[in-house]
């Protein structure tokens, strides 16, 4: 009687052992292995990640030639943008607040972002001036769709607003 408890207890201990080491290791891989490639542009159509990211592993080689080409460009904003946006807290915390400090900031800023966008564009004309035919219909295609949901997870919200605001 006492064996049959100890064998139902030592089943379960391996089995919570056996979870245990897989969602550990779960959470490693997802931790340390994940492929973040484009992440910070996962929303912008049209640009080299997300044409990477749609078209799969056969434009891998040429997207990281193409990032590696302009990767300077892009780190030099990044940092800019950093700088601009300890600059806009510091307007902000002012005491008294000054219209224009913010207001500046602010224009920096825009201008970091054009600078950005521009480079980001002329990434993608160089990416897809090496691309074929078919892969730049895919892209189409994939941006229409993309769109296509934006479009109704925006009317979903709009709708929702009105029914709350009705409320």
């Amino acid at each position: 009687m006492v064996k049959l408890k100890t064998n139902r207890w030592l089943v379960i201990l391996f089995i919570s052992l056996f979870l245990n080491i897989f969602l550990g290791g779960l959470f490693i891989a997802n931790k340390y292995f994940k492929d973040n490639n484009g992440l910070g542009f996962r929303k912008m159509v049209y640009s080299v990640p997300w044409a990477r990211h749609t078209l799969g592993n056969e434009v891998k080689t040429l997207a990281q030639k193409v990032f590696r080409n302009n990767h300077k460009e892009l780190r030099k904003n990044n940092r800019a943008r950093r700088e601009i946006y300890k600059n806009i807290d510091a307007a902000l915390m002012n005491e008294p607040f000054v219209k224009m400090d913010l207001m500046r900031a602010l224009e920096k800023l825009q201008e970091n972002f054009q600078v950005t966008q521009t480079a980001m564009h002329s990434m993608m004309i160089e990416f897809s001036a090496q691309l074929t035919g078919d892969q730049r219909k895919r892209l189409v295609k994939q941006a229409t769709r993309v769109y296509k949901k934006r479009r109704e997870r925006r009317e979903r919200r709009r709708e929702r607003f009105e029914n709350k605001k009705i409320d």
